[in-house]
């Protein structure tokens, strides 16, 4: 399960040069029925927040919203490629046309998915 969680690890906030806290996308396994492992991306940052994931039907690509280096308005959508061995490719900025004018948002594909989003606030289709 790909989620969505501030930068608080062990008992510690990680906050940015101007001391918020950001937001990063983690991985965790299913395992016994609990989720456990969980463990951050590789795209995460200090510098930046990765938000709101969402995994295509097939598992090969995952799309989230971040403000990383790249971005052209407030935040972005992008995408990255997930290998079979579970590794990342490099993240890619999906374009001009998914440039996020507000900061909340929610992700919803049309690839016969649900859309679960914390925020509400904007639904955002990507075509």
């Amino acid at each position: 399960m790909y989620f969505t969680r501030n930068n608080f690890n062990n008992g510690t906030k990680g906050k940015d040069a101007n001391k918020i806290t950001l937001l990063k996308i983690y991985k965790a396994t299913l395992i016994d029925g609990r989720w456990q492992n969980a463990t951050e991306l590789p795209f995460n940052s200090d510098s930046y927040s990765v938000a709101h994931p969402m995994l295509s039907p097939d598992e090969k690509t995952l799309y989230f919203a971040s403000d990383m280096p790249g971005t052209k308005g407030q935040s972005d959508l992008w995408k990255v490629s997930i290998s079979g061995d579970g590794s990342f490719g490099t993240p890619e900025n999906l374009g001009a046309k998914s440039t996020l004018k507000e900061e909340k948002l929610s992700l919803c594909l049309p690839m016969k998915m649900n859309c679960i989003s914390p925020l509400m606030d904007i639904l955002v289709w990507v075509v």
